[in-house]
Formats: structure tokens, C-alpha cells, sequence
């Protein structure tokens, strides 16, 4: 924004990027703009959208029958953001008062080929930063099974064998004790091991990774856990199976969260698509707490925050919930693009 700013010096910028081949634009970056967040393509003022049809940037009379960004604006100079060929987003600048704009549309022109090519970058870069880490996440888990597992299996085993051999009394409830340990330890990392299995396979893993760890938790502890997915949802393929898996992360740490810190008696989890996106919740009936005062590490909001915004999603937690003044709501909006034979 502020090398756009060095170039062309408007007094309202505003950049739109397309969110997930969609037709919802965010306003990314705004300087003296009002426009809200995110907005539908029939949201996008009509001095705007005349730009979507345009190679080049243009200049825009800004009126009743023609708005733009801010109200206040009388002029503007619009392009879209484009990378190999697609448009990606809109780079709006506008000025309060009649001015000569001729040089700053053309600067425009030049200027959004660039913003399209390190948008298209960044998309990239990220990508591949979530495809590394999921990479790497496999590779770990992989090693936790084939060493770190079998390791203590083994272990295990041998101290069941050493207990049957033992006569002293009390170096058997020595070894029965470490026995415990070890099948204590070797159970977590099997729950490590689960949370890399979603989005391996193309269809309905998010809501088969819910019921089953929702069975899990309701076999291990007196919590009540219910999982209400919609058909739609469940027959739904998915798009982006690392998009996927980072949904999953998100709801799975909600889930376990509850579990762990809400002393909760019941839990609903809820999954639906609505329009273009995924819907998702997880809502306790637990003790709540003030989010503003927690340490957002020690119950994984920090990396839950992180995930959303690495995958443009909304994520809103609410603790308590009101009106009743208890437990805490969890929800997320991911952005979703049905496939053709979905959507029609």
C-alpha cells in the first residue's frame, strides 16, 4: 500500500482479492476506503466493476448512478489484479475532488501487473507452505509409528513378561506401574498418529474424522459428544485436501479443547454447506472463559487463529455464550467452491 501510495496519491485505495475462485471479494488492504468486508460481486460499487471487462485500468466518474468506494469520492481509477490470465482481485483508487488523472491511470495499468504477479506469489508460497507442513507432518507420523511406537510397544511387552517372572511383590507393582506409563504414553502418540489421516482421501473425510473422534472422546470420559452433519456436507467432495485437513485441525483442537478444559457434560458439533462455504461449530455447555484474559497458547486459539487465516477462513469464538452466560461457541466459515456437477 504505501508504494502504491508513493505513485499515486489518492486519497481513498482500496484492494479487493478473490477469495478461492469465488465470487466474494475481501478488501485486503484500504487506506481512507469504508468498504466493508467481504463483499459479493453485486456488492462492488458499479465504477468498479466496469474495470472487470477491461485490460487496462480506466477512470470512472464517480455519481449516484455510478458510486465508488467512498462517497465522498468524485473520480476514480480502477484495474483488475491478474495472474496467468485470471482476474484475482480489483485495485481501486479514487479522489475526493476533480483532478487530471490521466498519468495515474496509466501508472495504474503497469502497477496492477505487479500486485497481480506477488499476489499470485504469495498464493503460491503459501501453498506450498501448507503443503510442506503437511509433508512434514506425515513424515513425523511416520516415524512415531515405525520407531517411536513399536519402540514401546515393545517395551510394554517386555515389562508384562518381567511381571510374570518377578516373585518379589513389590517389583511386580513397580513394573505393573511403568507398564501403565507406557500404555498411557503409547495411546497419545496414537492419538498424534490420527490427527494426519484427514484429507489423505477425496471424499467425506472431515465428517468421518469428526464421528470418529467424537467416539473416541465420548468412550474415554463422561462427555457427551453429538455430531450433526448435513447430507450436503457429507457427500461433498473436497476441493483442496490441505484446506481440508487445516479445517479439520481447527475443529479437531475445538473438540479437544472442550474435552480437556470446559468441564462440559455436552458438546455439539455441527457441519453444513450454505452457499459457498463450509459452516462448521463446536458449542460446550462447559464453565466458558473470558478470552480476553486466557492465555490464547494454553488452550491453542493462537494456532486455531493461524490455520483460519492461512486458508481465508472466519473464525469466531464466543465464551460464554449468551444469554444463558455458560460454555463456549466455536465457529468457522470457510470459503468452498462446489464443483460444477454440485452447484448446478
Amino acid at each position: 500500500m504505501e508504494q502504491v501510495q508513493l505513485l499515486i496519491k489518492s486519497d481513498v485505495t482500496t484492494i479487493l482479492l478473490k477469495q478461492n475462485n469465488t465470487d466474494t471479494y475481501l478488501a485486503v488492504r484500504g487506506r481512507g476506503s469504508a468498504a466493508p468486508t467481504p463483499l459479493e460481486l453485486n456488492d462492488i460499487p458499479a465504477a468498479a466493476l466496469l474495470c472487470l471487462d477491461q485490460n487496462n485500468s480506466i477512470r470512472s466518474e464517480i455519481n449516484a448512478e455510478s458510486l465508488g468506494f467512498a462517497t465522498e469520492a468524485v473520480v476514480g481509477a480502477y484495474s483488475t489484479l491478474r495472474s496467468r490470465g485470471t482476474i484475482i482481485g480489483i485495485i481501486a483508487c479514487e479522489w475526493r475532488s476533480i483532478v487530471n488523472i490521466d498519468r495515474e491511470v496509466q501508472v495504474l495499468t503497469g502497477l496492477a501487473d505487479a500486485l497481480g504477479v506477488a499476489v499470485d506469489n504469495a498464493n503460491l508460497f503459501k501453498s506450498l507452505r501448507l503443503g510442506g507442513a503437511n509433508d512434514e507432518r506425515r513424515r513425523i507420523a511416520r516415524e512415531l509409528h515405525d520407531r517411536t511406537g513399536s519402540t514401546l510397544a515393545f517395551v510394554g511387552f517386555e515389562l508384562d513378561r518381567l511381571s510374570r517372572k518377578s516373585t518379589d511383590t513389590e517389583q511386580v507393582r513397580e513394573l505393573r506401574l511403568m507398564r501403565t506409563h507406557i500404555t498411557t504414553v503409547l495411546n497419545e502418540v496414537r492419538e498424534m498418529l490420527f490427527d494426519i489421516r484427514v484429507g489423505e482421501d477425496s471424499r467425506s473425510s472431515i465428517d468421518a474424522a469428526i464421528e470418529e473422534l467424537a467416539d473416541r472422546i465420548n468412550n474415554r470420559s463422561p462427555l457427551e459428544i453429538k455430531v450433526f452433519v448435513t447430507t450436503d456436507l457429507k457427500d461433498a467432495l473436497t476441493p483442496d485436501p490441505a484446506l481440508m485437513n487445516e479445517v479439520w485441525l481447527i475443529i479437531k483442537e475445538a473438540m479437544l479443547n472442550a474435552e480437556r478444559h470446559s468441564q462440559a457434560t455436552q458438546v455439539e458439533v455441527r457441519g453444513r454447506i450454505r452457499a459457498d462455504h463450509l459452516l462448521l461449530s463446536v458449542a460446550d455447555n462447559g464453565r466458558g472463559f473470558n478470552a480476553s484474559d486466557a492465555n490464547p497458547d494454553s488452550f491453542g486459539l493462537t494456532g486455531m487463529h493461524e490455520r483460519a487465516i492461512a486458508i481465508e477462513a472466519e473464525l469466531n469464538i464466543q465464551s460464554p455464550i449468551t444469554p444463558s452466560d455458560i460454555g463456549t461457541l466455536v465457529s468457522l466459515k470457510v470459503p468452498y467452491n462446489l464443483p460444477a456437477s454440485e452447484s448446478e
